[in-house]
C-alpha cells in the first residue's frame, strides 16, 4: 500500500488508522512524505489516513476498507444494511460461488435475517425472483421487571474479520417509542456480539451469540413465564410454527406438533440443550444455552404463537444499578431443507455441548481451556503447539488461542506439510478454522516475537526470501529484540 503526503509546512505526524486502532504512526520533519507499507492482509481493515504539520494543518482521507473473500461482513449500497457472506468452491456446481451468513440486519432493527448457506439461484423454483419470509432473529434485552418492560434497537460495529471468523456487534442502548425517534433505554443498555466461524456450504450456519446486559437502575423481576431477561427472541408469524422440539431439564427430548395441541408456554434449557422450532420455507432453526442454563417462552402459547423468546430465568432476582448480566447461546440455521432435529443431534454431540467432543486434542505447548463448541487453548510464550485427531465435523472446528499480541503477525503452521497460514487476531486472541478430515499437528502463535508491545512487526516473503519489517510508532529511538518462538 502506498503513502503519500504533502503540505506547504513541514509535516510532524503521520497517521493510518485501522477503525479507532493506530496502524502505522510517521513522524516525517518534512513537507512531502512518501512511504509503501508491505505485508500480507491478515484480516479485515478500514484504513484512514490523518496528517498533521507544524502551522496547525490537519488533513483525513476516506477510509479504505479491505476484506476477505472466504468471509466478510460489509454495508450494502444504501448504507442501511449490514451483510455477511462466505465464498467458497461449490462442491455441486464447481464454481465460486456465495453463502449468507450473518444477516441482512437493518439499522434501527434489534436484528435481521438468518442466513443460508446455500447458493441464491439453489433457493427458488425458475421464475421465482423475490425472497420468501422466514425466521428472523432479534437480539436485544427485553427486561420483563415489576410495572416496567423494555427492548431496545441497535447501533452496530463491524469489530473483527478475516477469512476464518467473522464477529458483528449490536449495541443497545436506545429504545424506539410510538411516533418519536429513537429515546435512550430506562432499564438498561446491552451489547450483543455474534460470533461466525467460517462454514461450509450446504451445511448448518452455526452462531455463537454473546451478550452483555448493563442495568441502569435499580429493579425487582417478578416470576413470569419464560425468562425474566429475554435475549434472543426467534419470530415467524402467528400460527406458523409447524413443529417445537426441546431437550427438557431431564435430559428428555420434546416434540410438540400442531396436530398434538399439547401447549408448551414455557421450559427450561440446561446447558447444552435446546430447543428448536420448524419450518419455514427454507428450513428449521435452534438454540442452544451455552455457559449457563438458560429458559424459553413461546408467547402467545404454543400451536397460535409466532414467536418464541430464549434468555435468563431471574424470578425474584433484585438487579442493582451497575450490574452486568452476561449469557452465551449458540444460534444455528438448519440444512436447507432439514426439517427435523436430527442435524441439532448432531451439532449437539460432535461439538461436544453435551460432554466431550468427536474428537481428541493434545496440546505440546499451551494448555486447552474448553471444547464446547470452540477448542479455546492459552498459548505459551506466544505459540500454542496442538495435535487433533480426525473428526467427522459438518463445518471446520472454530480454534481460539489465547495470549498472543495483535501488532506482530501471527499463523498456524502444518508440522505436517509445513504449510503456513495466517492468523487475524482480536485482541490478543488468535482466531481460526481447522479443518479435522485428517489429523493435524499444527503450531499456532506470532511468527516472531518483540521485548516491547509497542513495536509492529510484518512477515512477509520478498523475493522469495522471508523478510521483517519493525515498526516503531514512538517518538523516541528504541533498542529492542525480536526472535522467533522457540
Amino acid at each position: 500500500m502506498l503513502l503519500e503526503v504533502e503540505s506547504e509546512s513541514p509535516l510532524t505526524k503521520v497517521v493510518v488508522w485501522d477503525g479507532l486502532e493506530p496502524f502505522r504512526i510517521f513522524r516525517p520533519g518534512s513537507k512531502h512524505f512518501k512511504a509503501e507499507l508491505v505485508g500480507y492482509h491478515d484480516r479485515q481493515r478500514a484504513l484512514t489516513l490523518e496528517a498533521f504539520d507544524e502551522k496547525g494543518g490537519h488533513a483525513i482521507t476516506g477510509t479504505l476498507y479491505t476484506s476477505d473473500r472466504r468471509h466478510s461482513t460489509y454495508m450494502c449500497t444504501d448504507l442501511q444494511n449490514t451483510l455477511n457472506s462466505t465464498f467458497d468452491i461449490d462442491p455441486e456446481m464447481g464454481e465460486l460461488t456465495y453463502g449468507s451468513v450473518l444477516g441482512p440486519w437493518v439499522t434501527g432493527w434489534d436484528g435481521g435475517k438468518i442466513g443460508l448457506l446455500v447458493p441464491e439461484r439453489k433457493l427458488f423454483p425458475e421464475g421465482m425472483d423475490f425472497a420468501v419470509k422466514g425466521f428472523t432473529v432479534g437480539f436485544s434485552h427485553a427486561i420483563h421487571a415489576e410495572g416496567m418492560k423494555e427492548r431496545a434497537v441497535a447501533q452496530r460495529e463491524i469489530t473483527f474479520g478475516s477469512g476464518d471468523c467473522n464477529i458483528l456487534t449490536g449495541y443497545f442502548y436506545t429504545a424506539l417509542l410510538p411516533g418519536s425517534y429513537p429515546v435512550p433505554t430506562e432499564l438498561a443498555e446491552s451489547t450483543c456480539r455474534l460470533v461466525a466461524f467460517t462454514p461450509r456450504l450446504y451445511s448448518y450456519n452455526i452462531i455463537l451469540v454473546e451478550h452483555e446486559v448493563r442495568v441502569k437502575k435499580d429493579l425487582s423481576l417478578p416470576a413470569r413465564e419464560g425468562p425474566e431477561l429475554g435475549l434472543i427472541h426467534i419470530a415467524l408469524t402467528p400460527n406458523s410454527f409447524e413443529k417445537l422440539t426441546f431437550i427438557a431439564p431431564d435430559g428428555k427430548k420434546v416434540v410438540r406438533t400442531r396436530e398434538g395441541r399439547v401447549p408448551v408456554p414455557e421450559g427450561r434449557l440446561k446447558e447444552g440443550c435446546y430447543i428448536a422450532a420448524f419450518p419455514d420455507f427454507y428450513g428449521s432453526v435452534a438454540v442452544f444455552a451455552l455457559g449457563q442454563e438458560s429458559s424459553f417462552r413461546v408467547e402467545g402459547g404454543y400451536p397460535k404463537g409466532g414467536r418464541i423468546e430464549i434468555g435468563l430465568e431471574l424470578a425474584g432476582a433484585k438487579l442493582r444499578k451497575g450490574q452486568v448480566l452476561r449469557a452465551t447461546h449458540l444460534l444455528v440455521r438448519g440444512k436447507f431443507g432439514e426439517e427435523d432435529e436430527r442435524g441439532f443431534d448432531l451439532i449437539r454431540d460432535l461439538y461436544g455441548l453435551d460432554g466431550s467432543p468427536a474428537y481428541r486434542v493434545v496440546a505440546k505447548r499451551g494448555k486447552v481451556l474448553g471444547s464446547k463448541y470452540v477448542l479455546q487453548v492459552r498459548a505459551e510464550g506466544r505459540l500454542a503447539v496442538l495435535e487433533v485427531s480426525r473428526a467427522d465435523l459438518p463445518n471446520p472446528l472454530p480454534l481460539v488461542v489465547e495470549g498472543l499480541w495483535n501488532r506482530w503477525d501471527a499463523g498456524l503452521l502444518d508440522l505436517e506439510t509445513g504449510r503456513l497460514r495466517r492468523v487475524g487476531v482480536y485482541g490478543d486472541k488468535g482466531l481460526i478454522v481447522l479443518d479435522l478430515s485428517r489429523p493435524r499437528r499444527v503450531a499456532i502463535g506470532n511468527i516472531v516475537i518483540c521485548d516491547d508491545p509497542e513495536i509492529f512487526l510484518s512477515v512477509f516473503k520478498e523475493e522469495g526470501r522471508w523478510a521483517l519489517e519493525v515498526h516503531n510508532p514512538s517518538p523516541v529511538r528504541k533498542s529492542i529484540r525480536v526472535e522467533v518462538p522457540d
